[in-house]
């Protein structure tokens, strides 16, 4: 039972989605008074799992047919962790980091998976057969992994050359923003000056 355990609570917050689903508004309406009291409700979720991706729905059924109360809390406290998640990155990010984020997840769940069939399973063939498969999947997660740090480092490379340009402006035009600066402030205390004037 304890591999089922695993399996359940790993399905239950991995949601192999494969597109950027919108929420229904009252759901996104809760979604956005959730981040500030920071919880979900189960329906909310089960709502979410039972419209776009049942399959998951039916491993928290499992896991609160299956396991005990505390189980199915952690299995729907991840749950919603990944709603939430998700349409996080989908909302700061856009639909192609979300679809992202979610592809990884759905490999995982299917790495997780195959690993528990090879453990159970008896028979050389069948295990040769989930063997390849898992490496297909493996391979699969850290082609995908290596393509996000690539992208990562090359948004960061970005930053750092636009730091670069701003430092070299800086210092080419270092006595124009002293200048500019100074202006600024005796402009400031002329302002204050003239308030106080009008006031006496």
């Amino acid at each position: 039972m304890k591999s089922h355990s695993l399996l359940s609570l790993t399905l239950a917050f991995g949601l192999g989605l494969v597109v950027a689903v919108p929420l229904p508004r009252s759901l996104a309406e809760e979604i956005d008074d959730a981040e500030e009291r920071e919880e979900l409700t189960a329906e909310a979720v089960r709502s979410f799992l039972k419209e776009h991706l049942p399959e998951a729905l039916d491993v928290l059924e499992f896991v609160k047919r299956e396991e005990d109360v505390d189980d199915y809390k952690a299995a729907l406290e991840r749950a919603e962790e990944f709603v939430i998640e998700y349409h996080e990155i989908l909302d700061e990010d856009g639909p192609k980091e979300a679809q992202s984020f979610l592809r990884a997840e759905r490999l995982e769940i299917q790495i997780e998976r195959l690993g528990i069939q090879w453990h159970e399973t008896r028979s050389k063939r069948a295990r040769e057969k989930i063997q390849r498969e898992l490496e297909t999947r493996v391979a699969e997660l850290f082609d995908h992994e290596l393509a996000v740090s690539q992208r990562e480092l090359r948004v960061l490379r970005n930053e750092v050359a636009s730091i670069e340009q701003e430092i070299v402006d800086l210092e080419t035009n270092r006595a124009a923003y002293i200048a500019r600066e100074i202006s600024e402030i005796l402009e400031l205390e002329e302002d204050e000056d003239e308030d106080e004037g009008e006031e006496e």
